[in-house]
């Protein structure tokens, strides 16, 4: 394969990396949009606290993959530019 072809195939990979990432963030809505609502619903109960308490968890796990997958996407960025340029 050529220089050009493995080129392709990283600016292939940093396009899913950051699809995903616009994927998690509309997720991570969602479950926050959720969390907000059992809240005000159902605030007031063990369960209803529990279920806020493990989405707020499940939030937090989405932002610190969002995190990893921003930190993948800047360092394949970084190196397909540093190919590119020699």
């Amino acid at each position: 394969m050529t220089l050009e072809g493995y080129i392709g195939q990283l600016q292939a990979a940093l396009k899913k990396l950051e699809e995903s990432t616009q994927r998690l963030e509309r997720e991570r809505g969602y479950l926050l949009e959720t969390m907000n609502q059992i809240q005000s619903n159902f605030g007031d109960q063990a369960a209803g606290t529990q279920m806020v308490i493990e989405l707020y968890r499940a939030i937090n796990h989405a932002a610190m993959a969002d995190s990893a997958l921003y930190a993948a996407s800047s360092a394949l960025r970084s190196y397909i530019s540093q190919i590119t340029s020699q």
